[in-house]
């Protein structure tokens, strides 16, 4: 069976079938997805993704600067141009 696509009245595309099974995909009308399956995507009041599937990401004014996840912290690196080149893990954190 062929993929078959639905899209929403903002052109994204709402779900889509691929060999008889049904998926989801629900988008904000920016496209942003808030949704796949069972993960929820949740977004700060600038569009900044925060948090998805455990991981809570930290941002400064430069974009994203690292990771939160099971408890421990993380810090990406970045090159010259702005790209994530290496992420750096930094410490448990309390609970």
């Amino acid at each position: 069976m062929p993929t078959r696509y639905s899209y929403g009245d903002s052109g994204n595309i709402g779900k889509f079938t691929e060999t008889g099974a049904l998926y989801a995909r629900l988008f904000m009308t920016d496209g942003r997805r808030v949704k796949r399956g069972n993960v929820e995507f949740v977004y700060d009041d600038s569009g900044n993704l925060v948090k998805s599937d455990g991981m809570e990401f930290c941002y400064d004014e430069s974009g994203v600067t690292g990771v939160k996840y099971n408890n421990k912290e993380y810090v990406y690196r970045k090159d010259a141009q702005g790209n994530i080149i290496a992420c750096r893990f930094v410490k448990h954190m309390r609970q």
